[in-house]
């Protein structure tokens, strides 16, 4: 199994023009990364996709913006 560092979803959202529902994040991802891998951070690790975005969720990274979405760049590490 694939192991991907959060910062790599966090990349592909960034990367979108406009806010993403839930369900878009989860497509784009397994567009981009495939079903079959872990997602991991500097603190947790084994996620699935689902595991992430709440990961992501919790802690503010992502945040809710018109009808979706978006990355919310201050709360965001600068490490890989």
């Amino acid at each position: 199994m694939e192991k991907i560092h959060g910062h790599e979803l966090i990349n592909l959202i960034i990367g979108k023009e406009k806010a993403m529902s839930l369900t878009e994040i989860r497509e784009t991802a397994d567009k981009n990364h495939g079903q079959n891998v872990s997602y991991y951070t500097c603190s947790e690790s084994s996620m699935n996709i689902e595991q992430m975005i709440q990961f992501l969720l919790e802690r503010r990274k992502l945040i809710k913006k018109d009808n979706g979405y978006v990355i919310n760049s201050g709360e965001v590490c600068d490490h890989d």
